[in-house]
């Protein structure tokens, strides 16, 4: 499989989690099948505990670390020198994915931005095209704001960023 694919993949996943959400946290939605009828194995799933909003929100916030750390893996074998490239729009474009990806490799759940170098501790030109400014300069280990990746529609849109710019 090749990274592109796992992005897709990687995707698909982070769209479907925020479906469930939006069900088991927020009541808009339904799922068309229920759980009682899914196995895997020759024992049942005892689901009486489980508490689904919370397991919703952590499926999401499973599936935003591995939407980052797969477009950062895509952009890592994809673009020469990524992180000291001479186009600075890939340049900033590439360290603030890999600032993402290195919040959450600690804790995926609350996410922290992991500046040691000082080189990341700086703005960062997303998107000319949106106006998209992120500024990182005060945010060594600081929590992630949501805010800061444009929320779920801001992550992608980095997909979509981070596609445009891959050489052909």
């Amino acid at each position: 499989m090749d990274y592109l694919t796992t992005l897709k993949i990687a995707r698909n996943q982070f769209i479907l989690s925020l479906h469930v959400r939006n069900i088991h946290s927020f009541g808009i939605g339904k799922m068309d099948c229920s759980l009682l009828e899914v196995y895997l194995g020759p024992y049942p799933i005892d689901i009486s505990g489980v508490d689904f909003s919370q397991a919703a929100w952590s499926m999401e916030k499973i599936s935003t670390q591995n939407l980052a750390i797969s477009l950062d893996s895509l952009l890592e074998v994809s673009i020469s020198n990524r992180l000291q490239h001479p186009d600075c729009k890939i340049k900033d474009f590439c360290c603030f994915v890999r600032c993402l990806r290195n919040a959450s490799a600690h804790d995926p759940y609350f996410p922290v931005w992991d500046l040691r170098s000082e080189n990341y501790r700086r703005k960062f030109y997303i998107d000319e095209v949106s106006d998209w400014i992120v500024d990182l300069t005060h945010c060594n280990k600081q929590p992630v704001e949501e805010s800061q990746y444009r929320y779920a529609s801001g992550l992608l849109k980095l997909v979509e960023i981070g596609r445009s710019i891959l050489p052909h």
